[in-house]
């Protein structure tokens, strides 16, 4: 994964706000990292921001983690594209965006 140094210092401050809104949700992430083209350096303007959340205080039900993943994000910027995973679900050997996130991703 790329370090912390490798990724915009107001994108770092945006994650870490939203991380302070998952906490306060009771979402207590394990696990956070940026991926695509935020730390590519292939973004524009309007470019969504990827970013991997790894949690046991996730649900087994997929979409209703991405909505309320999504509607916490929404309090931070509506561009934040959350992906959440719970830790037994995260096997970047099975998985292509875990893999991508385990290849590119910089941790929060």
């Amino acid at each position: 994964m790329a370090k912390r140094k490798d990724i915009d210092q107001e994108l770092l401050v945006m994650m870490k706000r939203y991380k302070k809104v998952l906490v306060t949700a009771n979402i207590r992430p394990e696990f956070m990292a940026v991926f695509g083209s935020q730390v590519k350096g292939t973004a524009k303007p309007y470019s969504d921001i990827d970013v991997c959340i790894v949690s046991k205080d996730l649900s087994a039900d997929p979409v209703d983690d991405y909505v309320r993943l999504s509607m916490l994000a929404d309090k931070v910027d509506d561009r934040i594209e959350p992906h959440g995973f719970l830790p037994e679900d995260f096997d970047p050997t099975m998985d292509s965006l875990a893999y991508e996130v385990k290849r590119t991703g910089v941790v929060i």
